[in-house]
């Protein structure tokens, strides 16, 4: 996939915002500071998602998350499928 704005990718594909109809390889948005969409990650199963992580947990940059955690649960938007 060529490289898009976030906005751009929200609006395109097919929306999977329900928690049971995610699929592994779903990309997952996060709304925070206002924007559209501030964060993406690449949802893996499980509740499970990899991104590019600003906090950079033991020194690595990419890292996995879960959706359950109170930050990522809280500023959930939506997910689309490409």
């Amino acid at each position: 996939m060529e490289r898009q704005p976030i906005a751009y990718l929200i609006g395109a594909g097919d929306c999977t915002a329900l928690h049971f109809q995610r699929l592994p390889g779903d990309l997952v948005f996060f709304q925070d500071y206002g924007a559209v969409a501030s964060h993406v990650g690449i949802y893996i199963g499980g509740d499970q998602f990899i991104h590019a992580s600003s906090s950079y947990y033991n020194g690595r940059c990419v890292v996995t998350s879960s959706l359950t955690e109170t930050y990522y649960d809280s500023h959930y938007l939506t997910a689309r499928r490409h």
